[in-house]
């Protein structure tokens, strides 16, 4: 056993020293978060030639479906974050448990999606449709479902202990505050940021294409 542990203690030190070796990522702190305002679908990160941006996930198509919609992420990670320290700067938390809550049209508007997902798999199992309609109509349902439900999430507010009040921007800029966190603190507090398309070309940032939809708190 202790032939076992000493050779599995090597290992995973060599393994520890092959990561560090290797290039350091960049961390997107608005994964999942940034949503397209064309598409209604999520923008991922990436490395372009003028530096990390996020890009609409339809970039890829051939069709008149794609989009190259895309905004600097220093730029827009910033602004949000600014926008995240002056909320978190009026917060108080009281250690309690609090949820998103849907407004009673939106809640019979995911009952109605739910009731005609049921009825599109019924039409199809009967042979009623082809499968490429199919696929074409649920993957529209399915979609305003996952946005809807992104919605309803238990928010710990533990997730915000020490960084509301006054103290909000030292605590976010502290060393000790992980990447990880701030972006989880990040979810919490907004639901999606949306990017409409440009109205103002050129060397400055059009800060009227970004809609923040803020949780309820």
């Amino acid at each position: 056993m202790w032939t076992a542990v000493r050779t599995r203690r090597e290992y995973r030190s060599a393994v520890h020293r092959e990561a560090l070796s290797r290039p350091r990522q960049r961390c997107y702190l608005q994964c999942g978060l940034v949503m397209c305002g064309r598409c209604g679908t999520l923008m991922s990160s990436m490395a372009k030639g003028t530096g990390p941006a996020y890009q609409c996930n339809r970039r890829g198509r051939n069709d008149d479906q794609k989009c190259a919609r895309s905004v600097r992420a220093e730029t827009l990670e910033d602004f949000v974050v600014d926008a995240a320290v002056e909320l978190l700067g009026k917060l108080r938390v009281d250690g309690r448990l609090a949820s998103s809550n849907l407004s009673e049209s939106v809640t019979e508007e995911l009952e109605d999606d739910q009731r005609q997902l049921g009825e599109l798999n019924e039409m199809w199992t009967a042979k009623e449709i082809p499968t490429a309609e199919y696929r074409k109509m649920r993957k529209e349902i399915t979609d305003r479902i996952a946005k809807a439900q992104r919605k309803v999430v238990v928010r710990p507010m533990v997730l915000l202990d020490g960084l509301t009040g006054a103290g909000a921007r030292a605590a976010w800029d502290a060393d000790d505050m992980s990447n990880e966190r701030r972006n989880a603190v990040l979810r919490f507090l907004f639901s999606g940021i949306v990017m409409d398309e440009p109205k103002k070309f050129g060397r400055y940032m059009d800060w009227d294409r970004i809609g923040i939809e803020q949780n309820p708190l």
